[in-house]
């Protein structure tokens, strides 16, 4: 699911007292956040940033005269792993993991080519060579009857979803997601799930998809 915010602790990482300030195309003063800047190997820089009042998280990532800014405009009081922390980049895109509720892992993906982000939430599994991402399709979580994944395509911006046959039942989908390996032409879904011609409820089937790219 892709999303537009992400949840950070700012009272534990924000110095009240020693700050640097910068500001952004709107002339909004910003404070810089104790977090430390990321540099990653291809030149990019990740920089943490708040409004003066700290109601808003603002995230920078620059190399050279190319910068992009992702803003976070509800702040919440949670635990320090809700904030994205870099893990990799590919030629085109920077991946910051984080948590986004107790059982729901989210990527933050940061193009360098079109300087916009997208925020995914319940994602299962992403690979950074191939610029490909995984989540459970929000409809999942609505209808138990038809379990959805959906591959995104962090590239060319396209998402392909997978109908599957059997049912994931409960609000704990992604565990029901037995493997997922990416390969440059296609991408192999596994799943362990509920035989849906099974009243009891009780009977597993792995049902496996293989998506060509």
């Amino acid at each position: 699911m892709k999303k537009s915010l992400f949840l950070i602790i700012l009272y534990s990482i924000v110095s009240c007292t020693d700050v640097k300030k910068s500001t952004d195309g709107n002339a909004q003063t910003l404070v810089k956040l104790s977090t430390p800047d990321t540099n990653t190997s291809s030149g990019w820089t990740i920089q943490y940033l708040a409004n003066a009042d700290t109601t808003k998280l603002y995230l920078k990532w620059f190399n050279g005269n190319l910068s992009g800014m992702y803003i976070d405009s509800t702040v919440f009081i949670l635990q320090n792993d809700f904030m994205p922390g870099y893990v990799g980049e590919s030629d085109n895109n920077i991946f910051l993991p984080h948590r986004c509720a107790t059982d729901c892992e989210g990527v933050l993906v940061l193009s360098k080519k079109h300087l916009i982000a997208e925020d995914y939430t319940n994602v299962v599994s992403f690979n950074v060579v191939n610029d490909k991402l995984v989540y459970v399709h929000p409809d999942s979580y609505h209808d138990e009857l038809n379990f959805k994944l959906t591959i995104a395509d962090l590239n060319t911006f396209a998402d392909t979803t997978i109908l599957f046959k059997n049912l994931a039942l409960g609000s704990f989908k992604v565990g029901y997601v037995d493997s997922v390996r990416f390969h440059p032409e296609r991408t192999i879904l596994s799943a362990y799930l509920i035989d849906k011609k099974d009243y009891n409820r009780t009977k597993y089937l792995r049902e496996t998809k293989v998506i060509e790219h």
